[in-house]
C-alpha cells in the first residue's frame, strides 16, 4: 500500500492567474495543516480534504502529481478493501480504497480514498485531464466542504480534538497562514460572525455538497431570497426555474456571442459577514464566438465564492451532531 501516493486535491496555480489565492496558499500551491493545539504542522500540496478525490491541478499532471510526497499515512497493515484498477482516462488509472486506516502525526482515522497510477502502455493526455477534471477560474477559490469529509472520520476517532477547522489568511503583519484543525490561537482572528448550518444537496450529486444560507439575490432589477450553495470553486449549479428567472429563454441556450448583451453584467448576493459579486460573464465560457453554460441545472443554486470576496477573511467550518456550520471573521 504504501508504494501508492495518496491523492487529495492537488492545485498549482499559474503566476499569470488574477486574484490567485496566495493568502491562503504559497506560491506553489501548498497549503499548511496545522493539527490540534501541540501545532503540528505539514506542508500539503492539496486543497480540499475529503474521502475521495480525482481532481488535478493545471500544472499538475501525470508523473508530476504521482511523484509527489505521501503526507498522509497509512498504519495497521492491509485491513482495507480495494477496487481497480479503472480506467479514469487515457494514460492513468484509478484504485479505490474503502475503509484505508490513515494517519496524520498521532491522528488515526478512516477513510475511502482514490490512488492515481500511470499506465506507461498509453500516453497520458494532460489537455484532457485538465479540462475535465477541474476548470480553474481565474479569481476563485478552489475549496469544497462538505459531503464524504475526512475530518468526519478524524473528529469520531479523536474525542479530545476540537470540531472545527479554520482557513486562516496571511496578513500585512503575519506572513502565517495555513489550516488549523481542533485548535486556534486567540490573536488570528476575530470574533466569528453568527455560524450558518451548511447543508446537502438532494440525489445524485449528493457528494458535491455546498454551504446553504437564505440569501438575498439581486440580479438585474429583480431582489429576492434563495438557498444558495457556495462552493470555493468555479462550478455553478442552479434550478430551472432559478435559473429562467437569472436568464429568461437564454437559460438552457449556448448563447451566441452576439446576444450575451441581452443578460446582466452581474449578480449580487448577500449573506451574513459579506456581499458577493459575480460577473455573469464567470458563469459561461466563450468558445468560437458562442457562450456556453458552466452552470449545471439543479435543486438550488451552487455558486463559486470570489477570492476577492473573502480577502482578508478567516473561514471555519464547525462540525455539530449531523451538521456542517460555517462562519467568517477579520483576520487580525
Amino acid at each position: 500500500m504504501t508504494s501508492y501516493l495518496l491523492l487529495f486535491q492537488l492545485i498549482h496555480f499559474s503566476a499569470a492567474l488574477i486574484d490567485s489565492p496566495s493568502q491562503y496558499l504559497s506560491e506553489f500551491g501548498v497549503i499548511t495543516l496545522i493539527v490540534g493545539p501541540e501545532w503540528h504542522m505539514y506542508n500539503l500540496e492539496l486543497t480540499t480534504l475529503t474521502d475521495e478525490i480525482m481532481v488535478f491541478g493545471r500544472e499538475c499532471v501525470g508523473r508530476k502529481c504521482l511523484a509527489g510526497r505521501d503526507i498522509v499515512g497509512f498504519y495497521d497493515g492491509p485491513t482495507y478493501d480495494r477496487s481497480g484498477p479503472h480506467k479514469y482516462q487515457p494514460g492513468l488509472e484509478s484504485y479505490r480504497f474503502s475503509n484505508v486506516p490513515l494517519k496524520i502525526s498521532s491522528l488515526k482515522f478512516e477513510g475511502n480514498v482514490m490512488v492515481f497510477t500511470p499506465n506507461p502502455k498509453e500516453q497520458l493526455d494532460s489537455h484532457f485531464l485538465e479540462q475535465n477534471t477541474f476548470n480553474i477560474v481565474d479569481g476563485y477559490f478552489p475549496m469544497r466542504f462538505g459531503g464524504l469529509h475526512v475530518f468526519d472520520s478524524m473528529f469520531k476517532a479523536n474525542q479530545s480534538l476540537g470540531r472545527f477547522v479554520t482557513f486562516v489568511p496571511s496578513s500585512p503583519t503575519s506572513a502565517s497562514s495555513g489550516l488549523h484543525v481542533g485548535h486556534l490561537p486567540d490573536d488570528l482572528c476575530d470574533t466569528f460572525k453568527p455560524l450558518v448550518i451548511a447543508d446537502q444537496f438532494i440525489g445524485e450529486v449528493e457528494f458535491d455538497v455546498g454551504l446553504m444560507t437564505n440569501a438575498t439575490v439581486r440580479h438585474g432589477g429583480d431582489e429576492k431570497v434563495f438557498n444558495v450553495f457556495l462552493q470555493f470553486g468555479p462550478w455553478y449549479s442552479f434550478s430551472e426555474a432559478f435559473a429562467k428567472w437569472f436568464f429568461g429563454d437564454l437559460a438552457f441556450k449556448n448563447i451566441p456571442q452576439d446576444d450575451f448583451y441581452k443578460i446582466p453584467e452581474e449578480m449580487k448576493i448577500k449573506i451574513t459577514g459579506l456581499n458577493i459579486t459575480i460577473p455573469t460573464t464567470s458563469l459561461f465560457k466563450l468558445t468560437n464566438k458562442v457562450y456556453n453554460v458552466m452552470y449545471k441545472k439543479q435543486k438550488e443554486a451552487d455558486i463559486g465564492l470570489s477570492q476577492r470576496a473573502i480577502r482578508d477573511k478567516c473561514i471555519r467550518i464547525d462540525k455539530i451532531p449531523k451538521v456542517w456550520m460555517w462562519g467568517l471573521s477579520q483576520r487580525l
